[in-house]
């Protein structure tokens, strides 16, 4: 069911719900001091989903699954997030 890095292999068995959560709650992301990406501010996420009914264990995981994708690509050597060849996050 799930392949490399706990994404769906069938993204049916997932749910286009987690990927339109994500869609309303991707501008909570929590940048460091220093413009580095910590994650997602889940008492944010979860006032803005909880408006408009969408707040369920199923829409928690895919979010987190969704999260941990986002901030490795951030934290890659080469995102253009990325502050400085020595940033530490």
């Amino acid at each position: 069911m799930f392949g490399g890095g706990g994404v769906p292999d069938d993204l049916s068995t997932w749910g286009l719900g987690c990927l339109f959560a994500w869609q309303r709650v991707q501008t909570q992301i929590r940048v460091a001091p220093m413009g580095g990406v910590i994650g997602l501010d889940y008492a944010a996420a979860k006032c803005a989903l909880d408006t408009e009914g969408m707040w369920t264990p199923e829409i928690l995981r895919g979010l987190r699954i969704i999260e941990a994708e986002f901030v490795k690509a951030m934290r890659s050597e080469d995102s253009p997030g990325r502050v400085g060849k020595g940033a530490m996050l």
